[in-house]
């Protein structure tokens, strides 16, 4: 009856505006995740009677994770962090870029290791395969060596082309070569994910490489003068190597030509976009506005130079000077 009444000011059904706050709900009804996160494994196990604490409650154990904001910090308000200005302090030395070292070798194991070329990595990585595959395989009661008529072995161990191109096609004698080779001599511990890849020696040697490439110090690449000098002469360019940020369509093959087939490889904001070097000017209005105001600019640099910019300024000041005051200000 009384919700019949004209009288009812709050809704009866379920209000989505003044919905509960989440600390004031009693009974909360947990989905299959958050059971599982709080160990709660049948239904029958009461979900927590508790109120669920604030979110600005202060958490001890979150503390020891942060350093506190300096006093420096203090003075501005996080709102203005993004406008201060990114200048670093007089005593800043920036770091000097070190490669991404794998955590069990040390610096004396990575000074014997970076001390080596990629070759000479590559040709002992060979021989220790060589060495321990031929041990292994023997252990496991086959061959990999020629024999001769009588069944005695040609050479002692197995040819190289043989060792290059092995694949493991049994898991433990994988896990056995890895064992010795990669994590005893190389120091370098492959993932579960990366032992699905080392099934064949090319892998193994292409992942050692790769490790020992990226802890070597990075390329300092520096652009000679030649270059500067180019490049000043042709002041406009396209920037080179903005197209690696370009999205890449992954789709079916099937639904990029159906895309293309009605012309909606243009609409949407999808742009098609065609490699090139050196952009096509004619009737390209946007590129031509920016000629036009880089021209503008070197001009006004050029006379800001030579003097003639502030002798116009100058001029233009006196002759508003000379102007005769005749409007009666209201104080």
């Amino acid at each position: 009856m009384l919700q019949c009444t004209a009288l009812v000011l709050k809704s009866q059904h379920k209000n989505v505006l003044r919905k509960g706050r989440p600390h004031m709900q009693k009974y909360k009804e947990l989905n299959r995740w958050q059971r599982e996160a709080q160990g709660i494994t049948k239904w029958e196990q009461g979900h927590s009677h508790r109120p669920q604490p604030y979110v600005e409650r202060f958490n001890p154990e979150g503390a020891g994770l942060t350093r506190g904001t300096s006093a420096y910090a203090w003075k501005w308000w996080h709102t203005q962090y993004p406008w201060l200005p990114n200048v670093a302090p007089a005593d800043y030395v920036p770091p000097s870029p070190r490669g991404i070292r794998p955590a069990a070798w040390d610096d004396e194991f990575a000074d014997v290791v970076l001390s080596m070329s990629d070759e000479e990595i590559q040709s002992y990585l060979l021989d220790k395969l060589t060495e321990v595959i031929f041990a292994e395989t023997q252990r496991d009661g086959y061959e990999l060596r020629r024999l001769d008529f009588e069944g005695k072995p040609l050479t002692e161990l197995p040819e190289r082309r043989i060792i290059e191109n092995f694949v493991f096609e049994e898991e433990t004698l994988r896990e056995r070569v890895l064992d010795r080779v990669v994590e005893g001599v190389f120091r370098l511990v492959p993932t579960s994910t990366d032992r699905l890849e080392l099934k064949s020696v090319a892998n193994i040697i292409d992942f050692v490489l790769t490790h020992v490439t990226v802890a070597r110090k990075p390329l300092q690449h520096e652009i000679p003068e030649a270059a500067r000098t180019v490049m000043r002469s042709h002041p406009l360019q396209p920037q080179l190597g903005f197209v690696h940020a370009l999205p890449t369509d992954n789709r079916d093959a099937v639904v990029q030509e159906w895309e293309r087939m009605h012309h909606l490889d243009w609409q949407f904001g999808k742009a098609v976009y065609e490699p090139r070097s050196a952009e096509n000017e004619r009737g390209n209005l946007t590129w031509l506005r920016e000629v036009r105001h880089h021209e503008a600019r070197e001009a006004f640099q050029a006379d800001v130079d030579s003097g003639e910019a502030r002798r116009r300024h100058m001029a233009k000041i006196k002759a508003a000077a000379q102007v005769p005051h005749t409007g009666t200000t209201s104080q």
